[in-house]
């Protein structure tokens, strides 16, 4: 707030819904995540949170040093920026031939006036306006959309560092609320977009290996986002169109519980469609409660109290799809010694149940 003040209002703050809140996970390399807030805050200068004027540079923010504030880049030409922690607010502006990366964003991210621009980056809004050449891998937890842009591409936002899943628990933020594919245009005989698949809209095809220009990071995670992105590939809702299965987890199946369940079902040939995280309330409670009615004996998840944060996947593999999720579902349950997710019986009662469940909604989940 000092430094919004300090900076001005840039853009308005998205609607949003609650924010996510986890304990930290334990074990692993240990995260620093900067000095306490009080601290931070007395000795805030709006010059460490901006990138402007910058040509051929590489600049990097390390875990820590930006905490939340809002942060500004501005004419810049063929540089190599990281923003390697979480912000409040982002804007980019007249850039080109740039390669960026934003640490989870928990309001919006704004691009104007850019050319030539390869962004990997994470928000609950993102808007363009008059920008070309634009390539982004985004998680984006309301519909990313375009105004007055063209040759435009969007992947799913596949990314690690250490510090990562802690910056997207900072940001009040669920890896699982993804809407990078579901773009909506403003403008579209201006000009539209295309989604990237395969190698390009991998990271590599983006940005330069961070361990060889941050020294936060090691060797080791130059290629852990193949097998330990902090946010699931997803195909997007079409790749449910011919045949799909939607599994609900119980409140104890958690981020890593369910990043394990992805892989699995990735590996059997069931790639991740699209998923979803919530809070239940009342409300959620009775479309909750709906779906699984469409499962066997409400698959067995038991009682599901208000407040508990529920998980939900729908993977795409056609008609045979629950059935091989059965099978993956099974093992994986067995393998924990409870029940942590279950999974419908069929394509139509997977198709119920996405109706109820992932409801057209730009406010967060």
């Amino acid at each position: 707030a000092a430094l919004a003040a300090k900076m001005g209002c840039i853009g308005s703050r998205p609607a949003r819904g609650p924010k996510i809140s986890r304990p930290s996970p334990a074990g692993g390399r240990e995260i620093v995540m900067g000095a306490t807030p009080a601290a931070f805050l007395k000795k805030l200068d709006p010059k460490d949170f901006m990138c402007l004027g910058r040509q051929g540079e590489v600049f990097v923010k390390k875990p820590g040093s930006v905490a939340g504030q809002q942060f500004v880049i501005a004419d810049c030409v063929d540089c190599d920026i990281f923003v390697c922690d979480h912000c409040e607010m982002v804007t980019i502006d007249r850039c080109q031939r740039c390669r960026i990366f934003i640490g989870p964003c928990e309001s919006s991210i704004f691009v104007r006036n850019c050319v030539d621009i390869k962004l990997v980056a994470s928000c609950r809004q993102f808007r363009t306006r008059d920008c070309k050449q634009l390539d982004v891998l985004m998680h984006c937890v309301s519909q990313p959309s375009i105004e007055t842009s063209s040759a435009v591409r969007f992947g799913c936002l596949q990314y690690f560092y250490f510090a990562l899943p802690a910056q997207f628990e900072a940001a009040g933020m669920s890896v699982f609320n993804n809407r990078w594919s579901e773009v909506y245009n403003f403008t579209p005989a201006k000009g539209g977009y295309t989604l990237l698949e395969g190698e390009a809209a991998s990271p590599t095809a983006f940005l330069k290996p961070l361990h060889k220009v941050a020294d936060f990071s090691g060797a080791e995670e130059a290629d852990a986002w193949r097998t330990q992105s902090a946010v699931p590939l997803s195909l997007g809702p079409a790749a449910a169109a011919h045949g799909s299965c939607v599994l609900v987890g119980a409140p104890s199946l958690g981020t890593d519980g369910a990043l394990e369940l992805v892989r699995r079902l990735q590996t059997a040939g069931l790639p991740l469609a699209r998923s979803l995280e919530f809070v239940v309330n009342s409300e959620w409670r009775a479309k909750l409660s709906g779906a699984l009615a469409c499962v066997l004996g409400g698959g067995g998840l038991g009682a599901v109290p208000d407040g508990s944060r529920v998980i939900v996947l729908q993977v795409a593999g056609g008609e045979d799809s629950p059935a091989m999720a059965a099978e993956v579902l099974a093992i994986f349950n067995k393998a924990m010694g409870v029940v942590l997710a279950c999974a419908a019986a069929s394509t139509a009662a997977s198709a119920e149940m996405a109706t109820r469940l992932f409801v057209d909604v730009d406010s967060g989940h």
